[in-house]
């Protein structure tokens, strides 16, 4: 029994390991990317054009820079996140990032696989037949970080923005 509990914690932090590296290549192809050039992090152009007209033909999204948006937030605020790993050596593992409306499905190469609505529960979008041959792991949300980019500007010491404890 103890052996088990040992291969299955060994395969935890192997799993670990390798989702880690792919979560920063997706949070760094999103910043270099960014709305315009959102193809880009798609497995190929005609997969985005075709996902693109499709949600725009449902009226799922109102525009490119929508679909970016939603997709964006999907992946920096996701309620679960869950590593898709294939049995098969020859298929590519996915991760998903589920929000409360909204899915993206990466594939272990940090390309978009798909981004779309969420209509179901999570635990039949987990059980798709197209998730057939993978080991399904939920991923905890701390281990998710992606950088956040905090703009600010100098408050001026006097300013009420600044609290001074010694006054108190």
């Amino acid at each position: 029994m103890q052996t088990r509990q040992k291969d299955t914690k060994r395969s935890y932090l192997a799993l670990f390991k390798r989702f880690s590296p792919i979560d920063a290549k997706i949070w760094h192809n999103f910043l270099r990317t960014g709305a315009n050039s959102f193809a880009a992090l798609w497995v190929t152009q005609k997969d985005y054009t075709k996902h693109l007209k499709k949600r725009l033909k449902r009226k799922e999204i109102v525009s490119k820079r929508d679909y970016f948006q939603k997709s964006l937030h999907t992946f920096t605020a996701p309620k679960a996140i869950y590593y898709l790993a294939s049995t098969d050596p020859r298929s590519e593992d996915k991760i998903f990032y589920i929000a409360d409306s909204w899915v993206d499905i990466f594939l272990d190469n940090a390309k978009l696989l798909t981004s779309f609505p969420r209509k179901v529960s999570l635990e039949r979008l987990l059980q798709d037949p197209k998730n057939r041959g993978y080991f399904i792991t939920p991923i905890p949300l701390p281990l998710h970080k992606p950088k956040k980019v905090i703009m600010y500007k100098k408050i001026p010491k006097d300013s009420d923005a600044v609290h001074d404890s010694s006054q108190a």
